[in-house]
């Protein structure tokens, strides 16, 4: 049986309640069943050290904004390149960039999960055009 990847991506992994929340579903995940991998957009942090030390693959990116088309053009190639089977989004900045992205490589399915950050009712508009 293929194990489906499964990308986790969320802005940095302090610590702090969300990054707890990524840490125990990517923990909890059947190893036999599922390849859990964490993309970090900005940087790592004391979650990413404990999830590294328990063999969880944590990738840091170096994607600091998505204003910046160039940004959502790497995220979107390193997503064709890896193929993920789904994408899971956590937080406000990693949700608009991975959307951005996705639009860009169709082709995997995405989870998104908004923990934090404002609320999409001050943005209606930019969500509806991301196919929100």
């Amino acid at each position: 049986m293929n194990k489906l990847s499964v990308f986790h991506l969320v802005e940095d992994l302090k610590t702090g309640g969300a990054e707890r929340v990524i840490a125990d579903i990517v923990e909890g995940l059947d190893r036999k069943r599922f390849e859990a991998r964490v993309w970090c957009l900005t940087r790592g942090g004391e979650t990413a050290d404990e999830l590294l030390e328990k063999g969880v693959e944590v990738r840091i990116l170096g994607i600091w904004s998505y204003h910046n088309p160039l940004n959502i053009i790497r995220l979107s190639r390193l997503l064709k390149k890896e193929k993920p089977d789904i994408v899971h989004t956590h937080g406000y900045f990693a949700s608009v960039i991975g959307r951005l992205a996705r639009l860009l490589c169709l082709g995997y399915r995405k989870a998104g999960c908004q923990k934090s950050g404002p609320s999409h009712h001050h943005h209606p508009r930019a969500l509806h055009l991301l196919g929100v």
